[in-house]
């Protein structure tokens, strides 16, 4: 096993930071973390799969060790063209050509968009799953944002002003582990205030992507828990059912938004759901 961290500079000359670990396999798993994280807090995805896949874990721009403006981004495009990039470089230098793509929350929000809007049929990945992804926000202010008119998101999105907000979420909802959030919140590497910009790029893109079949020529999976205050299970719910009825959705019964978090009640069955939709069809040499 050879693990690397790497630095790689994009387009615009913000550097990303990569954490890859690579033991001679033809398959890779590509994950991108959610909102004001970063990807080290998703060290269980080496435990469960580094035996059988390359595993790239990546900083977000404006997050973690990579540079940028923290818990900002101009336009959600810039996301989802960080990861395109990203892809092309494991191509380019370690001749990635089968892989799965998984995201979390935000990160969920990002693999879906670029799969809808960006992803080249040179380099397709062979399955997508989504954990937890950004459809719509939680409570009343949610509810208002998934029914305000996209053009009045897209002119909110497009301000030039732009403020550090805390509060945004209610982190105490990451699991029903209390150390999760004590854990989250003396994290330095983890961002604590996010940019109303940000915010309102991700519930633009997020009425723009789910008001529509993501329409895969792969398999697509997704997992959520029933009482995720993080993000509205229900829409996810919905989303899958109504409209992108192609995908493979594992609802945990009372579990909150960080699934691979959770206490073991809810842990398990998620893992458990996690690891047969990657591993299954898979040509692993065992």
């Amino acid at each position: 096993m050879i693990s690397e961290k790497k630095k790689v500079e994009l387009r615009d000359g913000v550097k990303l930071h990569l954490d890859i670990k690579e033991n001679g396999s033809s398959h890779w798993l590509v994950v991108t973390h959610g909102l004001g994280e970063h990807c080290g807090r998703h060290q269980y995805i080496y435990k469960l799969f580094s035996q059988y896949f390359n595993i790239c874990l990546y900083d977000l721009r404006g997050h973690g060790q990579s540079e940028g403006k923290r818990a900002y981004v101009e336009s959600f495009k810039d996301f989802t063209q960080d990861l395109g990039e990203v892809l092309s470089y494991l191509e380019a230098t370690y001749t990635m050509k089968n892989y799965i793509l998984m995201g979390h929350s935000m990160g969920g929000l990002i693999t879906a968009s670029y799969m809808q809007n960006a992803v080249s049929d040179q380099l397709y990945p062979k399955k997508v799953f989504l954990s937890g992804p950004a459809v719509a926000g939680t409570g009343l202010a949610g509810k208002a944002f998934q029914l305000a008119p996209i053009r009045l998101l897209e002119q909110l999105a497009n301000l030039s002003l732009s403020i550090p907000v805390a509060g945004l979420l209610d982190l105490s909802k990451l699991s029903h582990d209390p150390r999760i959030y004590e854990n989250y919140v003396t994290d330095d590497l983890n961002c604590l205030k996010v940019h109303t910009k940000l915010f309102l790029e991700i519930l633009n893109e997020a009425r723009h992507v789910f008001c529509r079949p993501l329409r895969l020529k792969c398999p697509l999976f997704c997992a959520v828990g029933s009482k995720d205050g993080l993000v509205n299970p229900q829409a996810i719910i919905d989303y899958f059912q109504t409209i992108e009825k192609n995908g493979n959705l594992f609802i945990c019964d009372g579990g909150y938004h960080e699934l691979h978090n959770e206490i073991e009640k809810y842990r398990e069955p998620y893992f458990a759901f996690l690891k047969e939709s990657i591993m299954d069809s898979l040509f692993i040499e065992t």
